[in-house]
């Protein structure tokens, strides 16, 4: 499981989390600048890298608009 400050990057948890669902990555908003993001055991290594890339668009897409 890993939690997400998002505060920092100026993004409420919900609209990052609304974002991320648009690319297929799913995502809890717990807060008004926080994200939960949790894995399972049949979640594969390739699966967490391409979660990666999704986060980075998004990231790099909203920070240039």
């Amino acid at each position: 499981m890993v939690v997400v400050n998002t505060a920092p990057l100026g993004l409420a948890g919900a609209d990052l989390s609304a974002e991320l669902a648009a690319r297929g990555l799913l995502c809890h908003a717990t807060g008004p600048h926080r994200l939960r993001l949790v894995t399972h055991h049949d979640v594969t290594a390739e699966q967490i890298d391409r979660s990666l890339e999704v986060i980075r668009g998004v990231l790099t897409s909203t920070s240039a608009a």
